[in-house]
């Protein structure tokens, strides 16, 4: 079959003249737009997916878009669930075997997977250039949010169903990008309270410590299942002349990490760890490594104690030592 010049010319882009719109006026419009087809009895997957990439161009509507994002997100990697219900069947024609193949779309899987994606791109990814004057990575205005850090806990929580968590062996890309956020995330929040220490904290920094402070056995859950709980010997054991009690391991922390190791008391510690659990065996160590350093502390002391009496027994001598007078 010829195609005649005058066919081609008749061929043109569709969008050439046509005004589209690339983003939305506010969060609201775009908000409204989500909701209208949310509410449809059986919403468009195609729809969902498009305003899902114009999220993060909606003016002004950062903040709310990485929050609706992690509720869209919420199961992304499930093996099932999310897969069980709006299945698209799709054919395609396999030129090998001659036949077509029914390919399977799950759409409420792809929507969370997509949400994750822009979450990996535009939050989980810190974008702040490396020796810049940004103290704080750029997704740390978002973590230092009441209603934001309460929604990242309930994302990550290793104990939901299913986990939002990459497994840390093997990850592909994208769980690599989420793993480094995690691990960056506990230690953003454990050292809250140093970012601005030349100055006196004001009333809500003083509320996020408080807030951080409370949530560090929640972050211990975090760093278990990241396997990161290294963390802790560095934070707890490690670091010398540290005068603020909060920055320490904590008995709640120990706490938690014990429950963690023993699965809830069913088992020692000692025991746990001959089967291999994880928490169990940083728990050992680590306590192992509070006593050695406790041990050190003492014998400093001791030593400290001991120049201190030569230092008097020598002030001593001097006062009563005779003086020798010249002729």
């Amino acid at each position: 079959m010829n195609v005649t010049a005058q066919e081609t010319d008749r061929w043109v882009n569709p969008l050439e003249n046509t005004a589209i719109s690339s983003s939305f006026e506010s969060w609201e419009t775009w908000k409204a737009r989500w909701d209208e087809e949310m509410a449809r009895e059986e919403p468009d997957g195609t729809v969902l997916l498009g305003l899902l990439h114009f999220i993060f161009s909606v003016n002004g509507g950062y903040y709310q878009a990485v929050l609706h994002l992690l509720e869209v997100a919420d199961g992304y990697n499930a093996s099932s669930g999310l897969r069980e219900s709006g299945v698209y069947h799709t054919t395609t024609y396999d030129r090998k075997h001659g036949h077509g193949i029914a390919r399977r779309w799950y759409v409420k899987r792809e929507i969370a997977r997509k949400a994750q994606r822009l979450l990996y791109n535009n939050f989980f990814t810190d974008v702040s250039r490396p020796g810049s004057n940004r103290p704080s990575p750029s997704w740390a205005g978002i973590v230092a949010d009441e209603v934001s850090f309460a929604k990242l806990l309930w994302f990550f929580d290793p104990a939901r169903q299913p986990r939002n968590i990459p497994h840390p062996r093997n990850p592909n890309h994208y769980d690599q990008g989420v793993l480094k956020f995690l691990k960056e995330f506990v230690k953003f929040v454990w050292h809250f309270w140093t970012l601005n220490s030349k100055w006196e904290p004001s009333d809500e920094d003083k509320k996020l410590q408080e807030l951080f402070f409370n949530a560090r056995p929640k972050l211990v859950e975090i760093l278990t299942a990241i396997h990161g709980l290294d963390f802790l010997f560095t934070e707890g054991v490690v670091r010398k002349n540290i005068n603020r009690p909060e920055l320490l391991i904590n008995d709640a922390v120990i706490a938690r990490l014990e429950e963690l190791a023993t699965m809830g008391g069913t088992k020692s510690v000692e025991e746990a760890n001959l089967d291999g659990s994880y928490p169990a065996r940083i728990l050992l160590a680590f306590r192992l490594a509070r006593r050695e350093n406790n041990l050190q502390e003492r014998i400093a002391e001791a030593e400290r104690k001991a120049e201190e009496a030569k230092r008097e027994l020598a002030e001593v001598s001097t006062r009563t030592s005779p003086r020798i007078q010249h002729g």
